[in-house]
């Protein structure tokens, strides 16, 4: 109640709406519906209006619908959140309640209440815990289906092999990364092969595997039916493109479906499809200030180190010396089965983790949780140590510490040895630390210390102007007025201050000055009137920009009378003198081509600066790839132009270099 909508779930609960009121699955289709769905369940009882302009639902524009469905029941929105919420939380619940079940009957009473103490304070649990969001319910059900499949092999049973499908039939009608759990049920059976046990034989083996996924796709198929059957509804099947798409691994064809849609076909092929593609071109991920589509070890061991409490860490590392000094004698092929459920599942997952190319949060990593927990509780309790009992009560109570000290901003959670969640954006952002969930308690901060003026970079899917926050920009102004302003009091999203979303523009000048205020770490606050003097003192010793050379944007040569620069085109500007670049780049050495390094200081440009000419769309300005010491600023040609004179300073030059650099630009009339 204390958190606005986060990024997604306005997107996520308008899609399981629009599912049960028409059976169609339009809206969301990269992800399955099952968890939607359910979050939804309680608003069919709300007497929700419709929306009421039907391009974005034509359109499949599901951010667009999402918005338009919560501002259409603006009344309603919070107590549809918290309804919504509340089927996170008990699925939350559930699953603690099956950990602390299945660890009590496999290894004890003790493990169990260690394993529930490690979940139940445990800051991405609490955070993730409740939001309309599909990562806990994939790790409930991902968890039920590695249980009831072990219980079936320990006593194969019809009723035992339906839960095992059903469990798993849910999970990959929750979130398609749970056919990572296919190879793990794979293993689990052929450990259980290995160990000599005559319950299955091999071809009964491979027969109830069979079975597991085939019941499990008519669980799949029957979440998709039963609302479209009672709507109407024809699902779709499959198809030739639908087959070819699945088979395009390109990276053009990857990126034109995620651009325009997946062909028609059954829902869940489609998001399938998109499931793929997503993961062959991958997906913006921040680490340590720079950004990157691929090509991270960022779940091993960054996100998970600096995003585990401290008093976890110690416990699993103590569990870890345990393991490797009981595995120097122990007989695997006699150790009780119970202990290679709760490792598999988790070591699958681990491993394939390393290589995915979508490194977007620690959630991510959640299916991992239950075994982890689970493995380490009964790892410890295990150990034969006069004072375990002890250790057990000050990790205990350091872990309970730990959770309650960041009440009730979780998902903004760093550890002691990451700096805790103020120095947590150096390292991760997006869903690790900024959703866009403080919108809220910026509003009352707002309240409580009003702006005479306000400027506002949010990044998030809340109402602003429902809650009484609204203002400019700090970038829009910059381009409108030529210079950084000084007259307000700018809020800064942390997803936007470290570069996570340039498109608000660059705010790196801003990151090393002290803010009046963080709310709930995700949202920065800034007095420009004190902030923009002390930035300027930062780079008073900026050489003076000057132009090297300008490029068309195909690089066929500089704009010439006989080839001048079309309105609209990008034009590529070299210049020198434009100051500190993020991430820096020694003296000498050619920037990187893979991460690019921007100026920390906003660039301006402006046409025709003495006759008042419009202010130039700078599209970026950093280090030009591959070269050393020179600058690079990409600004599109104004269309009204006629001639163009381009004038570019940094915005934080000193006074006597406002003049900036500049050179004429033969423009086609």
């Amino acid at each position: 109640m204390q958190e606005s909508v986060t990024g997604d779930e306005p997107v996520e609960l308008a899609a399981g709406y629009s599912y049960l009121k028409t059976g169609d699955f339009r809206m969301n289709a990269a992800h399955p519906p099952a968890s939607k769905m359910f979050a939804a369940l309680p608003l069919l009882w709300f007497g929700l209006s419709p929306v009421r302009d039907p391009t974005p639902w034509q359109r499949g524009d599901q951010v667009a619908f999402g918005a338009q469905w919560l501002a259409a029941n603006a009344r309603k929105e919070d107590a549809m959140v918290l309804a919504a919420r509340l089927t996170s939380v008990f699925l939350t619940s559930c699953l603690g309640l099956a950990m602390a079940l299945w660890t009590r009957a496999s290894f004890g009473a003790t493990a169990s209440l260690v394993a529930l103490t490690l979940y139940a304070f445990d800051p991405t649990i609490a955070a993730h815990g409740h939001y309309v969001k599909n990562d806990v319910p994939l790790t409930l059900f991902g968890f039920l289906a590695c249980i009831a499949f072990a219980a079936y092999l320990k006593r194969p049973t019809l009723m035992r092999l339906l839960l095992s499908a059903l469990a798993l039939g849910l999970a990959l009608a929750t979130k398609l990364s749970a056919f990572l759990l296919l190879p793990a049920l794979v293993l689990l059976y052929a450990i259980w092969h290995w160990q000599g046990h005559q319950s299955l034989s091999v071809r009964q083996g491979i027969l109830s595997l069979a079975a597991v996924v085939a019941l499990s796709g008519v669980a799949v198929f029957l979440i998709y039916e039963l609302p479209a059957l009672q709507h109407g509804v024809k699902t779709g099947g499959v198809n030739w493109s639908i087959v070819h798409a699945l088979l395009d691994r390109s990276e053009a064809g990857a990126i034109a479906r995620l651009t325009h849609g997946a062909p028609p076909a059954h829902p869940f092929l489609q998001g399938f499809v998109l499931f793929l593609d997503h993961s062959t071109v991958g997906h913006a991920s921040y680490l340590f200030g720079k950004v990157r589509a691929r090509g991270w070890w960022y779940y091993f061991p960054i996100a998970f180190a600096v995003k585990t409490p401290a008093a976890t860490l110690a416990f699993l590392a103590l569990a870890a010396w345990i393991c490797l000094d009981k595995l120097r004698h122990a007989a695997l092929r006699r150790a009780a089965f119970d202990w290679f459920v709760a490792a598999i599942p988790m070591a699958v997952f681990c491993t394939l983790s390393l290589f995915s190319p979508v490194d977007i949060g620690i959630r991510y990593l959640l299916p991992i949780w239950p075994f982890l927990f689970i493995l380490a509780a009964a790892l410890f309790t295990r150990a034969r140590w006069r004072r375990a009992s002890i250790l057990l009560v000050v990790m205990g109570a350091g872990l309970a510490a730990e959770s309650v000290a960041i009440y009730p901003h979780y998902l903004a959670f760093f550890n002691v040895f990451a700096g805790g969640p103020s120095h947590g954006p150096t390292i991760l952002a997006d869903s690790n630390i900024d959703w866009g969930q403080d919108a809220g308690n910026l509003a009352a901060w707002l309240r409580q210390h009003p702006p005479s003026r306000l400027c506002l970079d949010y990044w998030g899917s809340a109402d602003l102007a429902g809650l009484g926050v609204a203002g400019p920009s700090m970038m829009d102004r910059l381009r409108a007025e030529g210079r950084l302003p000084r007259d307000c009091v700018a809020a800064v999203s942390v997803n936007f201050l470290f570069g996570m979303s340039p498109d608000h523009g660059e705010f790196g000048w801003l990151r090393g000055l002290p803010p009046l205020a963080r709310i709930g770490y995700s949202i920065y606050v800034f007095d420009l009137a004190k902030s923009v003097p002390m930035a300027e003192s930062l780079v008073s010793g900026a050489d003076q920009p000057a132009f090297q050379s300008v490029l068309h944007q195909d690089f066929r040569g500089e704009p010439t009378a006989q080839d001048p620069a079309i309105p609209g085109e990008i034009l590529i500007f070299y210049m020198t003198g434009l100051g500190p670049v993020s991430p820096p780049v020694p003296p000498g050495r050619p920037a990187p081509r893979d991460i690019l390094s921007r100026t920390d200081a906003p660039v301006v440009c402006q046409w025709n600066q003495a006759e008042g000419g419009p202010i130039a769309e700078v599209l970026f300005a950093g280090l030009a790839p591959d070269q050393t010491g020179v600058y690079q600023v990409n600004v599109r040609v104004n269309p009204n132009l006629t001639y163009g004179r381009m004038a570019c300073r940094s915005t934080l030059s000193p006074a006597g270099q406002s003049e900036g650099a500049s050179m004429v630009v033969p423009v086609a009339r």
